[in-house]
Formats: structure tokens, C-alpha cells, sequence
């Protein structure tokens, strides 16, 4: 086989397999996993706890899951789950340890030792009456999960979605039940539907939105946590942590603010533990790099570019005055730096003046000995090492090159273009990477509250001062970047597979309610035309067998010492009618299910199907008139004939109730809440 038929027609099998098993349906919301256990609980009818270990086995044998129980066993206790950040609505109740904010539910315990059970509003979400109206699958003759379900409000907005598949991935935040049934009453109204903050349960922040950046498809909302600077600045306690950004590892961050390994000055670009620190070096050396080729290709007898000296060498690691011209222009060629003298603390305001850029047009050789991030921070010590010359400067770099060539561009126009133009403000306050910020800190929470108490040191002194006693709406900007208080959630990337069973992508929540709405409609229409059928055959078959009970107390119909077939015949001809043995939807029934009649699971030998001899006609008769000949002989008094006509007329009241199918939209039947 050739390797492009592997990939297209092996490969690819694959690939779609992975993809059905990571992305969610945008009707239920769920993976084939989570219905799996769904379909399950419901043929269990699950109301008492079981363990996860046992509920795992139970769905291997009955929904024909192929994979590893451990999988089973931790999408159980997913759908469990209720800390902030997991499910707004959880579909099963966790009886146990199943996991905490702690550790984003990393800390539940062995399948063995917790215990579940369907929650009470599981199946208010997914009514009874829709499971005869689902599309069953079959696995080598054995039915099993439908399709997909179809709950009374878009489950996937309330729980939100989380996948990578092959080539696709999702991301869909969760937002408030009420906020979403609002929206599609408003949809149902005609009109449109009120934008969707995210929202999550037990979560005390705020969740707001982020200007639209230029050419996203989808909204940013910002995620704030809580935290409080105490008066004069000594002190921080936080409170509550962003949306998903879990306890312990918070606490892990603060550990390195104390120790100062944590890469407090870059860790926004390059993560933890230096990699800031590193790409702003590979940066540095990239530039130098650069200059060093361009000045070789020019024939120049330069050498090398020399690493800087480090602290306690002869040139005592020194600044420059003038800023470098990094453009590509020049060709390597670097202006001469004057050595200057090293920088007091006080001197950090005069260091962070404007810089003046000289002429390009007269450009001075400079040797290719001159590191290009000789510069240090404004208000740096001079015996910094290299690294913290690297990392510190890389960002500064970046900005003076973008802001240099635009004042040589306002230079070349003339006075006039720099009219307005003030002069370049100051770079923010940023911590020395490497140095500790924290000097301690204590940890007040539970598995469900956050609290640390944070003891800043006076290198933190100048960022935290102006938010001192303001209160915890008053941390700024660059305490909540310094202290990781913000995360980002984004709607760009919400790809669900659609009613069509085709991966589509959604840029706003209410794309998602329509094709639930449209979807939802069409089987509240068949839901509708499925109980007026089933209210009219159970109307029917209570006259008849109330009729039946007469007719045979009365002794119009004689029951004892005559034929089978001669009983079945007259039954026929007095005009009784006949119904089909009910069988049981899969979801619908318990263990051993297996569609009996209402006689019960003696009822072929008692309507003789079985019978040697037995006619066709006779078979028919004998098994549409089950349900009359079938019941117990206490059955054959006029209690139950009361009792029957009771429910008759209870029936009767019920179907006058539901209107007829039409398609127009209409309320929910009964037993739903009205929409209103």
C-alpha cells in the first residue's frame, strides 16, 4: 500500500474517529463517552448510589464501550464534578471525592471508594418522553447510546466544551442556565438574543469583556480575581483566582515570588522557571548574529562580536548614553558608546529620559565588539550579569527599534510632522528577574474558597503603592499581570459537530441557540404527535378492558371450558380492539428489559404463540389481545373496573390538553415547565 493511500484511506478513519470522540455535539453537548454513561444511568434508572468502579463496568457491558475503564471511570467523575470552574449543572451527584479547585479535580479519589447517582435535574433536562423519539445505534445487534440526545436548553453553553482532536479543536465557556434561557425565549420571540457573558459557578470575580482585536473571530472576556493591597503597601491578600487557574498551582508561583525563581519579569512571553530569560538572549544574540554576517558581506576586517564582560571585569559592565541603531539600514554598523558611570538608584528618572537618535545619514563605524543589549535597565544596578541584561533589555530592545524608526521617519519630514508628537514616556516599573518580590505568604482557603496572604518586600514598593487601601477594586493593571489575577477566555475557537453531523464553527453563543432551537422545535413537533398517540391507545385499551370486565361479570362472555381460538374469534367480532405488545425503549428499561407484554414474561404460553398447530390469524389475535386475557383473575372485579374508567377519563383530560402538531412554535406539552 502506498503511503498516500494509507494517509486517505486509513489514516484518515482515524482521524474522524478522534475528532468524534473529542469534539461535543452542539445539541447535547456532550462526547459519545459522557452519553455512554448517560444512556446507562437512564436504563438503570439510576437513583441510588453506585460506585464509579461498578458504574464503569455497567456501561462497558451495556452501552459497548471499547475502550480503557480507567477512561470510563474519569469521564464519570468529570460529568460529577461542581467546583468553580468545572460544570455549572452536573449530571451526576458526587458522592465523595471527586475532585477540587485544589487542583482543577486532579485530586479525586480511586474509582473505587467514591459513589454516584443521576442528579434530580438530569432528567428535567432530558425529559422521558423524548427517549422513544431518539435514533438508537446498533453494535453488532445490540442497541445502544442514540445519536445524540436532545436537552430542553443548549447543555453546551451551560457546561461549556473542552477538546483536541486531529486537526480540530474546541473551546466553549460556560455561561448562566438563566442567561441562557433567556436567550431562547428571545429567539422564540423573534427577537435577538442578549449577549452571553461567561459565567461560573461559586466564581466571586468578574468576567468582562476585551476590545474585538483586529481580524479575531471571536469575543475575549478577561477574568479578574479578587486581592486587596493593605494601607502602606506590606501586605496583599487575594481572595479568589481567575477562572481555571487552580490553588495549589497558584501557590507554586507564589513560592517562586519568595525564592525568586520564578521569572517575575517575563514569564508573560516565556512562561516559568527563565525561559523569559532565554528568549530574550537568543533574541539578543540573533541581533548580534545579524550585524556580524551583514559586516562580513561588506568586506569589513571587523572581529567577532565579544560576549559582554560580567560583573567585577575591567569594564565594570557600564551603560550607554545613546541608543543603538538596530536597523537594517546600517548593516551591522553600531554607533560608539561612551562609557558611562554607574547609575545610583536615584538616578533611574534621569536614565529614563527621552533618547535622542542621531543622524542616519552620517553614521559612525562601530566595532563589531559592542554587544547590542549593552544597555541596562533604568534604574539597574551596574553588577548585573548577563542573563539579567538579556532579559531585562530584550522588551526595551524590541520598543526603541519600533519607536526609533519612527522618529527618523518624523525627522526626514520635517518639524512640522512632529508637531504634537510629546516625548517618549517612561518604561513601566518592572521586578529585577530573579529577585523575590514576596516575603512570605500564609494560606487561609478550603477546597472550595481562596485565601493567601501575601508579605511584599520593598522591591515591590513602587508597582503595589498606589493600589494600598483602595480597595479590591483598585488593583492595577500591572499588579494583576505581576500576579497572574487575569486569564483570557476566548469564543474564538468554538468548533461543535452540528445536527447534520458535520464539525462546524460557531463564532458567538447565539449561532449555537439557533440550530438548538431548530433542532429542538422539529422533535417537540414529534414529541407532541407521539403523546396524542400514545394518550389515544391508552384511553382505548382502558374502555376495552373496562368493557371486557363487564361483559364477563355480567356473563355475556364466557371464559371457562371453551377453545382458544373460538374466545380470541369472538372478541374479534364484538369489536374489540387490539394493540400491540408494548416494547420498551433501551433507555426506558432496567436489567433484563426485554420488551414484554403486559401479561408479563409468561405471557407467550399463556396466548399459546408457541402452540403446535396454532393458525397465523390465531398467533395475530392471540398477541394483540394479550392485554385483555392476560390479567389476573383479581382483575375481573368492579374496583378495577372504577379504577380503570378513572384513569380513562384522566387520560382523556390529558390528551385535550396538548394541542396538535403544527408548525408553528409552541409551548412545551405537558409535564415541562411552560416556557412562561
Amino acid at each position: 500500500m502506498l503511503v498516500s493511500e494509507f494517509i486517505n484511506k486509513e489514516l484518515v478513519l482515524f482521524s474522524m474517529a478522534d475528532n468524534v470522540r473529542s469534539i461535543p455535539s452542539v445539541l447535547d453537548g456532550l462526547k459519545p463517552s459522557q452519553r455512554k454513561v448517560l444512556f446507562a444511568c437512564f436504563k438503570r434508572n439510576l437513583k441510588a448510589d453506585i460506585k464509579v468502579a461498578q458504574l464503569a463496568g455497567y456501561v462497558s457491558e451495556h452501552a459497548a464501550y471499547h475502550h480503557g475503564e480507567k477512561s470510563l471511570a474519569d469521564t464519570i467523575v468529570g460529568m460529577a464534578q461542581n467546583f468553580v470552574g468545572a460544570n455549572n449543572l452536573n449530571l451526576l451527584v458526587p458522592s465523595g471525592q471527586f475532585g477540587t479547585r485544589l487542583m482543577g479535580g486532579k485530586d479525586s479519589a480511586s474509582a473505587r471508594y467514591i459513589f454516584t447517582r443521576l442528579s434530580v435535574v438530569t432528567r428535567a433536562l432530558f425529559h422521558p418522553d423524548d427517549d422513544a423519539l431518539l435514533t438508537y445505534q446498533d453494535d453488532d445487534g445490540q442497541l445502544i447510546e442514540p445519536t445524540h440526545y436532545l436537552p430542553i436548553i443548549p447543555l453546551v453553553l451551560v457546561n461549556g466544551a473542552d477538546g483536541i482532536g486531529t486537526g480540530w479543536s474546541t473551546f466553549v465557556p460556560c455561561y448562566n442556565p438563566r442567561d441562557v434561557i433567556a436567550a431562547v425565549r428571545a429567539r422564540l420571540d423573534g427577537d435577538e438574543a442578549p449577549e452571553l457573558l461567561p459565567w461560573y459557578r461559586g466564581f466571586h470575580g468578574s468576567i468582562t469583556r476585551r476590545d474585538k482585536a483586529k481580524g479575531s473571530t471571536g469575543a475575549t472576556y478577561i477574568s479578574t480575581g479578587v486581592a486587596e493591597v493593605a494601607a502602606g503597601g506590606e501586605s496583599m491578600t487575594i481572595t479568589e483566582l481567575p477562572v481555571r487557574r487552580w490553588t495549589q498551582e497558584y501557590k507554586a508561583m507564589l513560592v517562586g515570588f519568595v525564592t525568586g525563581e520564578f521569572n517575575s519579569g517575563k514569564d508573560e512571553e516565556g512562561g516559568k522557571g527563565g525561559k523569559g530569560k532565554a528568549a530574550a538572549k537568543g533574541k539578543a544574540a540573533a541581533k548580534a548574529g545579524k550585524a556580524a554576517a551583514a559586516a562580513a558581506a561588506k568586506g569589513s576586517k571587523k572581529s567577532p562580536a565579544k560576549p559582554k564582560k560580567k560583573k567585577g571585569d575591567d569594564d565594570g559592565g557600564g551603560s550607554s548614553d545613546a541608543p543603538e541603531d538596530d536597523d537594517d539600514e546600517d548593516f551591522g554598523k553600531k554607533k560608539k558608546k561612551k562609557p558611562a558611570p554607574k547609575k545610583a538608584p536615584a538616578a533611574a528618572a534621569a536614565a529614563a529620559a527621552p533618547k535622542v537618535k542621531r543622524a542616519a545619514s552620517a553614521p559612525k563605524p562601530k566595532p563589531a565588539a559592542a554587544d547590542s543589549d549593552a544597555e541596562e535597565d533604568a534604574g539597574g544596578a551596574s553588577g548585573d550579569d548577563d542573563d539579567e541584561d538579556f532579559a531585562a533589555g530584550a522588551e526595551e530592545e524590541e520598543e526603541d527599534e519600533d519607536g526609533e524608526e519612527g522618529e527618523d521617519m518624523l525627522g526626514m519630514m520635517g518639524p512640522a510632522a512632529r508637531k504634537g508628537k510629546g516625548p517618549k514616556p517612561p518604561p513601566a516599573w518592572k521586578p529585577k528577574v530573579g529577585e523575590p518580590i514576596v516575603k512570605d505568604f500564609a494560606e487561609n482557603h478550603t477546597d472550595t474558597t481562596v485565601s493567601f496572604s501575601l508579605g511584599l518586600l520593598p522591591t515591590i514598593a513602587p508597582l503595589v503603592a498606589p493600589c494600598a487601601g483602595a480597595g479590591p477594586g483598585g488593583i492595577s493593571a500591572a499588579v494583576k499581570s505581576i500576579f497572574k489575577l487575569e486569564t483570557t477566555l476566548n469564543t474564538g475557537n468554538m468548533h461543535l459537530f452540528d445536527a447534520s453531523g458535520a464539525i462546524r464553527k460557531y463564532t458567538t453563543p447565539a449561532e449555537i441557540i439557533d440550530d438548538f432551537i431548530e433542532a429542538r422545535l422539529a422533535l417537540y413537533r414529534l414529541r407532541k404527535a407521539h403523546l396524542l398517540s400514545k394518550l389515544g391507545d391508552e384511553t382505548d385499551r382502558l374502555a376495552n378492558r373496562a368493557r371486557f370486565i363487564l361483559a364477563v361479570v355480567g356473563g355475556q362472555l364466557k371464559l371457562s371450558n371453551r377453545k382458544r381460538a373460538d374466545l380470541l374469534a369472538e372478541l374479534h367480532d364484538a369489536g374489540y380492539k387490539g394493540f400491540e405488545p408494548p416494547a420498551k425503549a433501551p433507555a426506558e428499561g432496567g436489567e433484563g428489559a426485554g420488551g414484554e407484554g403486559a401479561g408479563g414474561g409468561s405471557e407467550e404460553e399463556d396466548t399459546g404463540i408457541g402452540a403446535a398447530g396454532a393458525s397465523l390469524q390465531t398467533a395475530l389475535l392471540a398477541r394483540r389481545y394479550a392485554y385483555l386475557t392476560g390479567q389476573p383473575l383479581l382483575s375481573l372485579t368492579l374496583e378495577k373496573v372504577g379504577g380503570g374508567r378513572r384513569r380513562g377519563g384522566a387520560h382523556v383530560r390529558q390528551r385535550g390538553a396538548l394541542p396538535h402538531p403544527s408548525p408553528h412554535p409552541a409551548p412545551p406539552c405537558a409535564g415541562e415547565p411552560a416556557a412562561r
